[in-house]
């Protein structure tokens, strides 16, 4: 099983697999941390660390505003918008 912290290893372009993987990975991983639980925490800063290597970081701050590099302390882990279908370009694009 690869871990998202495999995923976001090296960077990722918009559209590809790995981007898709990635959204898909953390969209899971929101879903299974209630807000401010240390597992959300770990969530949130293993994704700004590693934020450069995500393909899609439109898509990815469109789902969950604030998730980026330099956002807010306390994040909403609720996704704000869906993620496109697979293969299908994301809204941002």
């Amino acid at each position: 099983m690869t871990t998202l912290g495999e995923i976001l290893r090296t960077k990722a372009s918009a559209g590809t697999q790995r981007s898709t993987q990635a959204l898909a990975a953390i969209e899971y991983l929101a879903g299974h941390a209630g807000p401010g639980t240390d597992r959300a925490i770990r969530l949130v800063t293993l994704v700004r660390d590693r934020w450069r290597n995500i393909g899609d970081r439109a898509q990815a701050e469109e789902c969950w505003p604030g998730m980026g590099s330099g956002g807010p302390d306390t994040v909403s882990l609720k996704r704000q918008q869906p993620l496109p279908a697979a293969g299908q370009p994301s809204r941002s694009a």
